[in-house]
C-alpha cells in the first residue's frame, strides 16, 4: 500500500503505523485518523481502499456499539444490584431473627426478589458452588465480583466469620442494609442536585 502511494507523482506517504494502529487499536480515533489520511491520499488509492475502509469503519462501529450496549447494561444490572441489596440483607436479617441459618435465610430473601434480578442471580450462584462442594471462602469471594459496592467485602466477611465461627449475623446484616440504603439515597441525592 505504501509502495502504491508513493509510486503515484503527487501522492504524499501516510504516516508510519497509521494501518497498524487502525488494525490494533480498533477505537475510533483510529478510525478518524485513517480516513482523514485517505482523504489526503490520491483518488486511485481511495478508489482501490474504499471497500476496506467502509467494510474496517463498519465493523469498528459495530464493535463500539455492542460495547457500549453491554456497558450500560452492566451500569443497569449494577444499579439494580445496589438498589436490591440492602432489602435483602434486611430480609435475611428478619429470617435469621426468626430462627433460619444464613445460608437458608439467604435463599428465602433471594426467591423474593425478581427472577432476573441481579442480587437473586449472585446468590443463587453463591449457594449452588457452596453445594457443589466449592470451599466457602472461595463462593463468598466470587460473590459480586462484576459489581462495585464498599458494602460487598463487609457482608462477605461478616458471613465468612459466622459459617467459619458461629455467631449473630442478624444484627451486622442489618446494619450493613441501613448503611447500603442511607448510601444509595446520598448518590440519588448527589445525582439529582448535579
Amino acid at each position: 500500500l505504501r509502495a502504491m502511494t508513493t509510486a503515484t507523482a503527487h501522492a504524499t506517504p501516510l504516516p508510519r503505523g497509521a494501518f497498524d494502529t487502525l488494525y490494533r487499536k480498533r477505537h475510533v480515533l483510529a478510525a478518524v485518523t485513517f480516513t482523514v489520511i485517505l482523504a489526503l491520499a490520491p483518488l486511485d488509492v481511495r478508489v482501490l481502499l474504499r471497500g476496506g475502509v467502509a467494510l474496517t469503519s463498519l465493523t469498528l462501529i459495530l464493535l463500539l456499539t455492542r460495547r457500549i450496549a453491554l456497558h450500560r447494561r452492566h451500569r443497569a444490572a449494577a444499579a439494580t444490584f445496589l438498589e436490591d441489596l440492602p432489602a435483602v440483607l434486611l430480609a435475611t436479617a428478619a429470617s435469621m431473627r426468626v430462627g433460619l441459618a444464613a445460608y437458608p435465610a439467604l435463599s428465602r430473601s433471594a426467591h423474593a426478589l425478581p427472577s432476573h434480578s441481579p442480587v437473586r442471580e449472585e446468590i443463587e450462584q453463591l449457594l449452588s458452588r457452596l453445594s457443589s462442594g466449592v470451599r466457602p471462602e472461595r463462593a463468598l469471594a466470587l460473590f459480586g465480583a462484576r459489581f462495585s459496592s464498599p458494602d460487598l467485602p463487609l457482608f462477605r466477611s461478616a458471613l465468612a466469620l459466622v459459617a467459619e465461627h458461629g455467631g449473630p449475623l442478624a444484627p451486622t446484616l442489618h446494619r450493613l442494609a441501613v448503611i447500603t440504603r442511607d448510601r444509595m439515597t446520598l448518590i440519588r441525592q448527589a445525582r439529582s442536585i448535579t
